[in-house]
């Protein structure tokens, strides 16, 4: 996303309503009709004075900002800022910021080679902005290594040592070499603000010690801290000493909602904005994320990783961070707010009494938007924290509509959990098959509903009889006095299907021989298999066998397989 949309996803709303003031009646319910006391035919109604001509302008610009952030919002991209488990020296990578707890390799901010024949070199690492929890064990080739103060033991005995700080602001002291300053870094560079190493080898001149030269290193972090709500007692409900822009009030947790409210936010050192969205606090509708970090401790759904201030721009940054709870963030007024996948209970019903002009609805979601098995990828511990792909993941009552498996892979860069991965991307597949776009266009007292609320929609007459739906967008049509609502139907049982899902990681690799196929991944039979599958196994020849094609079970899939081998070695 360019830097004028990134913009525009955190602003768009205050420049659209804030200055009219619109935006802070809606919030307060202060909502009503004036009309001049003699007033002829160009009399106009308005909120609180303002005349419909603002309204018609200020809905116009949010109407056109929402339909470009529609636009924009999509799926993340992913951090752009390089692989987090290389130890890697770029200039241009930014500053990293750990969230959760993940592997770091680090970004080398500093080398130097120095001491008697130059027999020491030095790497000074930046792991993240700071402060953070921890800094795990230094992991030398993945296994971790003693620390006795600075210097390394076991094996690496007189020959390795490292100096760390969490990122205090600021911090009392620079990190130092086993002895002490040398050229370019001395007790002046200090990196406050920055959870970082110092990390010091020592030739070894019998090739013993290192003998594929520098090993590979890296730390498991536990990352930056959060503001939670439910922990602040100024906040309504909330009990505790934590307060929003006070860092040192700041708790540890996983959670993404919590992330991703203090990254809308920002993170602030010595009065500085170095990372997030530097948003106020006004701006922010706080009550939404309260109720998403509540759902994302039931799911236990975590989000973990690294992501970087230049490679990544703040908005896509902000979407990963939401991704990895199921959420999406919006503007929504004059506020940045949130929507988040959970079971919902119907808060209102529209009927064609609510209704004002033309309803839309789509006569069933677009086949290139159906798709009935997903293949998450997520990042885990087990697989050295490398992104791997789950084993696909299919619906056979859908595969069996679709007439054969549709399959899409899914990328969740901060999910470090297997079910977890698995539930999203089922969720994913699910919404995409809903019934997306309906547009109900109703009276202004349905100004009163926001993105995620469920409403029942009962108009018989659009084959909308008493079904549920989630708002995913709210226009407010100043020349109409009117509201429209863009919504989603929502299947309250896929809930129980989706977060009763577990997934399963592929194996680790090795040596041994795989299976053909794996057992977890399903086949779906259609019609005919069982004959296309006998044309098959009777070919004559590998190419005939190959193209005759076909869906199979598992059983004929092995038969196949066996057949075309059988026929390539007599060939």
């Amino acid at each position: 996303m360019s830097k004028t949309l990134r913009t525009a996803a955190f602003v768009i709303g205050a420049v659209a309503l804030v200055a009219s003031g619109v935006g802070a009646a809606a919030g307060a319910g202060l909502i009503g009709a004036t009309a001049g006391a003699g007033a002829a035919a160009g009399a106009t109604a308005g909120f609180l004075g303002v005349s419909a001509a603002t309204l018609t302008a200020v809905g116009a610009i949010a109407g056109a900002a929402s339909a470009v952030l529609s636009l924009a919002a999509g799926t993340p991209k992913g951090s752009i800022g390089g692989s987090a488990t290389q130890f890697k020296i770029d200039k241009d990578a930014g500053l990293p910021i750990v969230i959760g707890r993940t592997y770091s390799g680090g970004n080398v901010v500093h080398r130097q080679y120095y001491g008697t024949k130059n027999s020491l070199e030095s790497w000074v690492t930046v792991h993240s902005i700071g402060p953070v929890r921890s800094l795990g064990p230094l992991l030398i080739n993945k296994v971790a290594v003693a620390l006795a103060g600075t210097a390394i033991g076991g094996a690496y005995t007189g020959y390795m040592w490292l100096d760390q700080q969490l990122g205090a602001v600021p911090e009392t002291r620079a990190l130092a070499g086993p002895q002490g300053d040398f050229p370019g870094w001395s007790a002046a560079h200090k990196l406050s603000g920055l959870a970082a190493d110092l990390w010091t080898l020592k030739f070894d001149e019998k090739g013993k010690i290192y003998p594929n030269g520098v090993p590979q290193r890296g730390r498991v972090v536990e990352g930056v801290y959060v503001y939670d709500p439910r922990l602040d007692s100024t906040y309504p409900g909330g009990s505790g000493a934590c307060r929003l822009g006070n860092d040192a009030t700041y708790v540890w947790s996983e959670c993404p909602a919590l992330h991703a409210l203090t990254w809308a936010f920002g993170r602030i050192q010595n009065g500085v904005l170095v990372a997030g969205g530097g948003m106020k606090i006004g701006g922010i509708d706080i009550a939404p994320f309260v109720d998403w970090a509540n759902v994302c401790d039931a799911n236990g759904w975590k989000a973990g990783g690294i992501v970087y201030t230049n490679s990544d721009n703040s908005w896509d940054i902000l979407k990963m961070i939401a991704q990895a709870g199921g959420g999406e963030v919006m503007p929504v007024g004059a506020q940045l707010s949130c929507t988040y996948t959970a079971p919902r209970v119907s808060i209102g019903t529209i009927t064609a009494e609510d209704i004002t002009g033309d309803v839309d609805v789509p006569g069933t979601a677009s086949r290139r938007l159906r798709r009935n098995t997903v293949i998450p990828r997520v990042r885990l511990e087990t697989h050295g924290w490398e992104e791997v792909p789950l084993d696909a993941i299919a619906i056979p009552a859908y595969v069996t509509v679709d007439g054969g498996s549709r399959p899409t892979e899914l990328t969740f860069p901060l999910v470090q959990q297997v079910d977890q991965g698995a539930q999203l991307g089922l969720y994913a597949m699910w919404n995409g098959r809903e019934l997306d776009g309906i547009v109900l266009p109703a009276k202004v007292y349905a100004i009163g509903y926001r993105p995620g609320d469920c409403l029942t929609v009962d108009i018989p007459e659009a084959s909308l009889n008493a079904r549920d739906v989630v708002v995913r967008n709210r226009e407010i049509e100043g020349s109409t006095m009117g509201v429209t609502l863009t919504c989603r139907s929502e299947t309250f049982a896929k809930h129980s299907f989706c977060l009763g899902k577990t997934g399963k990681a592929p194996p680790t690799p090795d040596l041994s021989i795989p299976d053909s196929y794996p057992v977890a991944i399903e086949y779906a039979a259609s019609s005919g298999t069982a004959e296309t599958a006998n044309k098959a196994n009777t070919a004559t020849s590998a190419e005939d066998a190959v193209m005759l094609g076909g869906t199979y079970g598992k059983a004929e899939i092995d038969a196949l397989v066996n057949r075309i081998r059988a026929l390539e070695q007599q060939q």
